[in-house]
């Protein structure tokens, strides 16, 4: 008898197997290695189920005792079939050839062991499988040695087991083929057995599994790598599906948290988010997904110790070959710390711009290439256009003028040998003068703007100034020595021209030693005046009346070709002016404007009241801030060139031809406006005029109202009384005792302080202490007069004096109660400044 298997199940096992190979094709042609893994095995069952089902024809076999074959067989035993063949042969073979190709697809192959002759058979694919070629019959033994050790015993046991208990088998087993290779196959068998039961043929198939076990290594592995990186990241690491579902996380995220992995799956995450944050996180993420664009926030996430940290969260989507996203890939990373050193360099930053802008320079950053990197405020003003304009900009192409100039020079310098280099540069186009420092740095250079066109023109006139006082301080000790000279020639003159036996040519030529002596004096007058070193005694002075009552002067000493016109201003506040020397200053400059205007012209008097604000005045140093009446004295004359404005008020300058100026008018109204707590300016245009402007401070209230000017005083004939002499010049000292005693006076000379002191002890009585002011060995006429009245109080006290060096006025004005004979005195002014003392009706020059 033989074992019949149905029709139906013949047939269904062929199409199943055809189709358990084509779905091994076909995870193989898409190379998922993962695939073939998990369908290797269903190809595996199929083709038992193959294997099981093919239909062939078995002898009946005589009994005889069951046998457990050592050795594996394939194939079924040969028999003739009494059956004829039928529809279903037909079927099966039919289906041959597909199970041929399968079986090469998939690593299969059959094998069958023969219980009763112990012949075993393989098919062509278990044969490659062993490494042995086509058609290959080992024997049972052999085809037990290609296992190894381990697994030859445990396949031996599984094979004894089965022909007991009539059971299929199913083992995977390692075997080291012939060919070298060491393989991993599947080896399934079932016995047939007769009608006793004993078994008669042992028949299976063999598959090669080496491909999809080393696949699932190779995913293994690769699984494992990308556990391990995962770890080893400073990030956490999530994955998403096309619809935004978080599928996975890292293991990071688990250990940030707190947590499992599975507990941030899904919508878990958004438990760690911050309750600020979460609205926004999860807008943005909807947005991304429908846009398919890529994702990335700044959050809060909480931290295991339940600290909210800040973090980058960002996604891209994976694209498949159809244009749609399959899968989104994000990752997390702690930006706590940078952040907050990101807010810290942030408001560094502010505080850096708070502070350079602050800065009264402009600062300015270049790079290698020159591009314009910062700019702060200052730097904006200087350069005329925003910073935004010019950020990124090579400062070449926006200011092509630096281009081979020194700034140009110095700034390649420091980029070249990185050193600090410094400049002053005059810039043409806006007319002012700048200080640079060109730092390097690693980044380019820093570059400091200053405008120092303000301080340059300060420090000229502080150059001026200084220049102008060391001529000062030459010119008033030349004229104290000058004085005391005129004083006694000016003395020796009228002392001549009073003796009436002298011939006229002798009285002619005293005339003119009196003149000259009388222009020396005016000289040394007008150098005073220009060192500020002359007397003044301020007084509240009305400047229109003065200037009414000075119209008639004016007209005579300037003459009939030169019309003169006033405009006072009505109401004008008075000054505080020394009378004499404003009128004395006025007609300088109305001087200088008559010679300025050889063929006549017009002369204009101008008074207002004019405020001077800290703009003005810290451009103009010697002024200080506040309200003043001014006098303008314009001319129609031929103006004065501009390079000749600078040294205009210097002493001995002048424009003129040689000989028709001293060169001591301008400079001594500029002295007077400055010794006056005042200043001085001009304004002239050259062919059109010239316009000279004092600036005069305002009285006080209270203080003294001004006497005329040019009021006349008479000296006496004789006078007496005892007068303490102190006068260090010789010759002054001898004129002086001589003229004093001639009037009928007591005359006591000395030549020093101590001296005249010491003779004070032996005077009885004193009427007037007459002293010069500047006097050798320590003493000056001012510390002897103190002395004096302490010693004989009410002593009356004259002062004489070409220079007073501030021991008797102080800021250009005397000292209130202070008689001053100025050298050089006349032998009349001599006598009536010693009367009007000497009698209580001293007035004040």
């Amino acid at each position: 008898m033989q074992t019949a298997i149905p029709r139906a199940a013949r047939v269904g096992a062929v199409v199943t197997a055809a189709l358990a190979g084509l779905i091994v094709v076909l995870a193989i042609a898409t190379q998922q290695s993962a695939i073939i893994a998990i369908l290797g095995a269903a190809a595996m069952v199929l083709a038992l189920l193959v294997a099981a089902a093919s239909a062939w024809r078995h002898p009946v076999v005589p009994p005889s005792p069951a046998s457990a074959g050592p050795a594996v067989a394939a194939g079924p035993a040969a028999s003739a079939d009494p059956e004829p063949a039928d529809a279903e042969h037909s079927a099966v073979a039919s289906a041959a050839p597909a199970l041929t190709t399968v079986g090469r697809l998939s690593r299969i192959g059959t094998w069958t062991y023969d219980y009763g002759t112990g012949d075993v058979t393989w098919s062509d694919e278990v044969a490659e499988i062993h490494g042995q070629p086509a058609g290959y019959r080992p024997t049972s033994e052999e085809s037990l040695e290609y296992f190894t050790a381990g697994d030859r015993n445990r396949l031996r046991d599984a094979i004894t087991l089965s022909a007991e208990d009539g059971d299929p088998f199913m083992e995977e087993c390692l075997i080291d083929a012939a060919d070298g290779a060491r393989r991993t196959i599947l080896i399934i068998g079932e016995p047939l057995r007769d009608e006793q039961g004993r078994p008669q043929l042992l028949r299976g198939t063999i598959q090669d599994l080496t491909p999809w076990r080393e696949a699932e290594s190779s995913a293994e592995a690769q699984r494992r790598r990308f556990t391990e990186l995962t770890r080893a990241l400073p990030l956490a690491v999530w994955s998403a599906t096309a619809d935004g579902v978080v599928d996975y996380v890292s293991e990071a995220l688990a250990d940030y948290a707190g947590g499992d992995v599975q507990d941030f799956v899904g919508d878990g995450w958004l438990s760690l988010v911050h309750p600020h944050d979460k609205e926004m996180m999860v807008e943005r993420w909807s947005t991304s997904i429908e846009n398919a664009q890529p994702y990335e926030v700044e959050c809060r996430v909480r931290s295991r110790d339940g600290e909210h940290r800040w973090h980058r969260v960002s996604a891209k989507p994976e694209v498949g070959n159809d244009g749609r996203v399959a899968r989104w890939w994000g990752s997390s990373i702690d930006i706590h710390r940078t952040r907050a050193l990101k807010q810290q360099a942030q408001q560094l930053a502010r505080e850096r711009d708070v502070i350079l802008d602050s800065m009264s320079d402009g600062v300015l950053g270049l790079d290698a290439h020159w591009n314009i990197t910062y700019m702060n405020d200052h730097a904006q003003e200087m350069l005329g256009q925003a910073r935004e304009s010019l950020l990124g900009h090579d400062l070449r192409t926006e200011y092509p003028n630096i281009i081979n100039t020194p700034v140009h020079d110095a700034y390649r310098t420091a980029i070249a040998t990185r050193e600090q280099q410094f400049l002053s540069f005059h810039d043409r186009t806006q007319d002012r003068w700048l200080e640079i420092t060109a730092t390097p740095s690693e980044l380019g250079i820093t570059v400091f703007l200053r405008d120092v066109t303000q301080t340059r023109l300060l420090s000229e006139q502080l150059e001026q100034a200084q220049r102008l006082e060391a001529v000062g301080r030459l010119t008033g000790g030349i004229a104290h020595d000058f004085n005391n000279l005129l004083t006694v020639v000016i003395g020796g003159a009228d002392a001549v021209a009073r003796d009436g036996g002298i011939s006229p040519e002798s009285r002619e030529m005293i005339g003119l030693v009196r003149q000259a002596a009388d222009r020396g004096g005016q000289l040394t007058s007008r150098l005073l005046a220009f060192a500020r070193r002359q007397p003044l005694s301020p007084q509240h002075t009305d400047l229109n009346r003065l200037l009414e009552e000075f119209a008639p002067l004016l007209h005579r000493t300037l003459g009939s070709g030169i019309t003169i016109t006033s405009v006072l201003e009505p109401g004008l506040p008075p000054a505080l002016v020394d009378p004499g020397q404003f009128e004395n200053a006025v007609l300088n400059l109305a001087i200088n404007a008559r010679d300025a205007m050889p063929d006549g012209g017009s002369l204009t008097l101008e008074t207002s009241l004019q405020h001077l604000d800290e703009r003005y005045t810290t451009a103009h140093a010697e002024v200080d801030p506040g309200t003043y009446v001014t006098v303008t004295v314009t001319d129609s004359g031929t103006g004065i060139a501009p390079e000749a404005l600078d040294h205009l008020f210097e002493p001995f300058f002048t424009t003129k031809e040689v000989g028709q100026g001293s060169g001591m008018g301008l400079a001594m109204a500029w002295g007077f406006a400055r010794q006056s707590g005042g200043h001085i300016t001009v304004y002239s245009e050259v062919g059109i005029g010239s316009a000279f402007r004092l600036y005069l401070p305002l009285a006080p209230a209270g203080s003294a109202a001004a006497t005329s000017a040019r009021a006349t005083r008479t000296a006496p004939e004789s006078g007496s009384g005892v007068i303490l002499l102190a006068e260090d010049d010789p010759l002054v000292r001898s004129f002086a005792t001589d003229h004093l005693r001639a009037l009928g006076y007591d005359v006591v000379p000395t030549s020093t302080g101590p001296e005249a002191v010491a003779r004070l002890e032996e005077m009885e009585t004193i009427d007037l202490l007459f002293t010069d002011v500047i006097m050798p060995e320590g003493m000056t006429g001012r510390d002897l007069a103190r002395h004096v009245v302490a010693a004989r109080p009410g002593t009356p006290v004259l002062y004489a004096s070409g220079y007073t060096e501030n021991v008797i006025m102080h800021d250009g004005r005397l000292d209130e109660g202070v008689a001053l004979l100025t050298k050089p005195y006349s032998a009349q002014e001599l006598a009536l400044r010693v009367h009007e003392q000497m009698t209580g009706a001293a007035g004040e020059e």
